[in-house]
């Protein structure tokens, strides 16, 4: 199959799935990631390769936002050390007007095909 399709299946099922594929662990905290939550290929100079997806519905279940994006590359030798304690950071926000919604976010690492989470989330 081809790969890239491969992916875009996986993400999609995923994201619009009414259960939680947790096989990749990860943590929301609206700000980053669990130091284990990608694979990290050291045999290949540290690379890694995943997308971050997210959909936003209200409690009617109307799209209230979305967003899509890919990560790849390679980390420094000297970084490693601060990856794994850490993991890696990633920053973005999304204006949502006050209201209960749920937020479906996957995390597919490209390397070994796994995650998704799906939270709950009022604004005031």
């Amino acid at each position: 199959m081809n790969p890239k399709l491969a992916r875009a299946l996986d993400e999609d099922f995923a994201i619009h799935s009414p259960f939680d594929a947790t096989s990749a662990p990860f943590t929301v905290r609206w700000l980053d990631s669990t130091p284990d939550c990608i694979l990290i290929n050291e045999a290949a100079q540290n690379h890694f390769s995943f997308d971050l997806a997210s959909i936003v519905t209200n409690n009617k279940g109307v799209n209230a936002g979305k967003f899509e994006q890919p990560f790849q590359g390679n980390i420094k030798p000297e970084a490693m050390s601060i990856v794994r304690a850490r993991g890696i950071t990633y920053h973005n926000t999304m204006v949502l007007s006050p209201g209960q919604y749920t937020v479906k976010m996957v995390v597919r690492d490209n390397l070994s095909g796994k995650g998704s989470l799906s939270a709950s989330l009022i604004v005031n």
